[in-house]
């Protein structure tokens, strides 16, 4: 008889991973350049690149650069 507690094993390949991890630094350059500066919509980027929209478009929402965090001693003073 099998047990209640089976252990499932991961398989790499349909690990959930990070969109943005997953690509090139070059790749997110090119899908924001794309995007923001020659107007392009995320299934053209898509069908020119060959990349999921939903990584196109974590790419596309996610700022260039992470936001400074917040000093907590000068908001006290």
């Amino acid at each position: 008889m099998p047990s209640l507690h089976q252990v499932r094993t991961r398989d790499a390949s349909r690990q959930s991973l990070n969109p943005r991890s997953c690509l090139t630094y070059r790749q997110r350059v090119q899908i924001e350049t794309l995007h923001h500066i020659a107007g392009w919509s995320y299934s053209h980027i898509h069908d020119v690149l060959n990349i999921p929209r939903s990584s196109i478009r974590t790419v596309c929402a996610t700022p260039e650069t992470p936001k400074k965090p917040q000093d907590d001693s000068a908001i006290k003073k």
